[in-house]
């Protein structure tokens, strides 16, 4: 398990990598898969605090490409509640679903689908707005 210290530093660097470029938080992305690949529960901590951060959508695209898709298509089989009782908490997850690529009828896409229409069908209407501190947060429009 990482402390929260190096969580937040880790997820700070990888936005920061993808904002600046800088190769001096490239290190962030080789440690996220490592993380990833090693410790579900850390991984999944991870990804949901990346998400949390973002400051728009584009920065939630960049996340659901990489660090949100490797950990579905790792752990959709062994930890398939877990996963959507994350996307079902934060609004965040609910986005980044949208941008996660998959092969055609693999286990992930099916979900996926499966996903989409449980939360398309119970808040419809629902929509996310991003404020310039890189929070967010849900609003219903009824």
């Amino acid at each position: 398990m990482m402390t929260s210290n190096k969580l937040d530093l880790c997820v700070r660097a990888y936005l920061e990598y993808y904002r600046s470029q800088f190769k001096k938080y490239g290190w962030a992305s080789d440690y996220a898969e490592q993380l990833i690949q090693t410790d579900q529960k850390a991984g999944l901590e991870f990804v949901v605090e990346l998400l949390n951060i973002c400051r728009n959508e584009q920065e939630i695209i960049f996340v659901a490409s990489g660090a949100l898709e490797d950990f579905l298509e790792r752990y959709i089989l062994t930890h398939r509640k877990e996963i959507e009782k994350s996307i079902r908490k934060y609004p965040a997850m609910r986005v980044a679903i949208r941008y996660v690529w998959t092969e055609e009828e693999s286990p992930l896409q099916m979900f996926l689908r499966e996903i989409e229409l449980k939360f398309t069908l119970k808040n419809k209407g629902a929509a996310i707005s991003f404020l310039k501190d890189g929070s967010n947060k849900r609003s219903l429009e009824e």
